[in-house]
């Protein structure tokens, strides 16, 4: 009798585990890109995207914007937002079974900055970008992050390419 009622806890546990497991992955997911304080580019359509269950209804809110898609086989849904005008701070909610929100989001303009290898933007105490255009004073070209709020930076640690440019310009991998 022991030995059956010891099938049965341990079952019980299995199933409680498997469907605490189970739920906790059922949750919207959205990349770490897409977070608090993002700037995202004003004036044209974005995408957002991210992981839910199969089938499961997705509902993206910005701006008096609402764009619905349901999560196909792969388990990656998607939407695409109208265009946002500059400003903000705009609050973005994603909806299926969990919420998220995004808060504090900024429409403006985006600007990717790629340095060849060990070439370094140099950066102060108080965060000024240290970049020189020929022809301008070099007081003018420094742009104080801690005196503008509206202006978002975010730094990558350098990272070891996984493969070459070769002279093509094509990309070989290691």
């Amino acid at each position: 009798m022991i030995h059956g009622m010891n099938r049965i806890v341990i079952f019980s546990l299995i199933s409680l585990a498997n469907l605490l497991c189970g739920s906790a992955f059922a949750d919207v997911h959205l990349p770490a890109i897409i977070s608090d304080n993002m700037v995202l580019q004003q004036g044209c359509s974005l995408t957002i995207w991210g992981w839910a269950d199969l089938d499961e209804r997705i509902t993206v809110e910005i701006d008096g914007q609402n764009h619905t898609c349901i999560t196909p086989d792969d388990k990656t849904w998607r939407v695409v937002l109208d265009p946002l005008k500059p400003g903000g701070p705009y609050q973005m909610k994603v909806t299926g079974k969990n919420v998220v929100e995004v808060n504090n989001i900024l429409a403006g303009e985006v600007r990717l900055i790629s340095l060849l290898a060990g070439l370094k933007v140099p950066f102060n105490e108080s965060y000024t970008i240290g970049m020189r255009i020929e022809g301008v004073p070099e007081k003018s070209c420094d742009i104080v992050i801690n005196d503008n709020p509206p202006i978002r930076l975010t730094i990558q640690e350098l990272k070891e390419s996984a493969g070459e440019v070769t002279a093509d310009g094509k990309i070989s991998l290691k």
